[in-house]
C-alpha cells in the first residue's frame, strides 16, 4: 500500500498543543493510512449492464414505451475495496448498512445510537495500535457506553488541509454521558444521530486502513461473542417488470444506437443485448 503523502509528524509532546520534536515518517503512519489512497483496478469505475431479455413478461408494462422492451441497468463496477480511490463510496455505503443493520438488533435499555468520539492525550500517540484500541474500549465502558461500533481515524486535517498524525476513535453505540477526561483520554458525546447510516459513512469516508486490522470493529454488548445478530445479504437487482434476477449483459447492436454511457435504467431493444455468462461485479 502506497504511503499517504503530505502527512505531518507525530509530536512527540505530552501536552495537546504540537510540539517541536518529531518522529519519523515511517513511525508516525505505523502501516495506517487513508481510504482511497490504495491503486483502484484496471476496470474500477468503468461502465457495465445488467438487465432482463425477458420480453414475453414485459407487455403488461404501464408505459407503453416498456412493452416488449428488455431492461438494461447501466452501472459502474466496483472492487468493494476501502484502498480504492474510485471504489471507496461503494465500500463505504455496504459498510455503514452493515453497521445500522448490526445496531438495530441491540435489545438492552438503551433506544437510540449516539455518536461519540475517544481521544488518546498526545502522550499516548506512541502506544501499540492494539494496546490503545484495548484502552479506548476500557474508557468507553468506565464512562457509560455499554457497546457499539468503533471506527479509528490515525490523522487529521490542520487549517491548511494538510493531514497529521493524530490517532482517536469515533463511535456509534450505545449508552450516554456528558463528556469525560479520564487518565489521558477525553470521551466527548456527539449526541443521537439523525441518520447512522449518513453518519458512519461520513466517519469512513476518512477512517484508517491497514494490513493487519479492520477499519471497523464491535466491542462491550455488541460484539460478536455477545450479540448474535444476522448477517446483512445484499439484495440482488431485480427487474422492475417481471421481478426476475438481472443478468450480465453484452450490447451486440450494429449500426445503430450505441448503448448507454451513463448510468441509469433504460428500456431498449432487445435485439441488441445477449447475456454474459462470466461473473461480473
Amino acid at each position: 500500500m502506497e504511503v499517504l503523502s503530505g502527512i505531518l509528524p507525530i509530536a512527540k509532546s505530552t501536552t495537546s498543543e504540537i510540539g517541536s520534536i518529531w518522529a519519523s515518517e515511517e513511525e508516525t503512519t505505523s502501516g495506517w493510512n487513508l481510504t482511497g489512497h490504495g491503486e483502484p483496478y484496471v476496470d474500477c469505475g468503468t461502465i457495465r449492464f445488467r438487465g432482463c431479455l425477458n420480453v414475453a413478461g414485459h407487455h403488461q408494462a404501464l408505459d407503453r414505451e416498456q412493452n416488449g422492451k428488455a431492461f438494461v441497468q447501466a452501472y459502474r463496477r466496483s472492487c468493494g475495496r476501502k484502498e480504492c480511490p474510485i471504489c471507496r463510496e461503494s465500500w463505504a455505503g455496504l459498510e455503514a448498512g452493515r453497521v445500522e443493520f448490526r445496531l438495530s438488533y441491540y435489545a438492552g435499555k438503551w433506544r437510540q445510537p449516539i455518536h461519540v468520539s475517544v481521544n488518546p492525550d498526545p502522550i499516548l500517540w506512541g502506544m501499540d495500535f492494539a494496546d490503545m484500541r484495548s484502552k479506548a474500549y476500557k474508557v468507553l465502558k468506565r464512562v457509560g457506553i455499554v457497546g457499539g461500533s468503533m471506527i479509528y481515524h490515525p490523522f487529521r486535517q490542520n487549517v491548511s488541509k494538510k493531514w497529521f498524525f493524530s490517532p482517536h476513535f469515533h463511535v456509534i453505540g450505545y449508552g450516554w454521558h456528558n463528556g469525560f477526561h479520564v487518565a489521558g483520554w477525553v470521551v466527548k458525546n456527539h449526541g443521537v444521530r439523525k441518520s447512522v447510516h449518513a453518519t458512519v459513512m461520513y466517519q469512513l469516508s476518512h477512517a484508517g486502513v491497514h494490513k493487519y486490522f479492520h477499519t471497523v470493529t464491535w466491542f462491550g454488548e455488541l460484539s460478536y461473542n455477545k450479540l448474535k445478530a444476522p448477517i446483512l445479504v445484499e439484495e440482488k437487482p431485480k427487474c422492475p417488470l417481471c421481478g426476475l434476477e438481472l443478468v450480465p449483459l453484452i450490447y451486440v447492436g450494429e449500426g445503430k444506437v450505441p448503448p448507454p454511457i451513463e448510468e441509469g435504467d433504460y428500456f431498449l431493444d432487445s435485439c441488441d443485448w445477449i447475456e454474459h455468462y462470466g461473473r461480473w461485479g
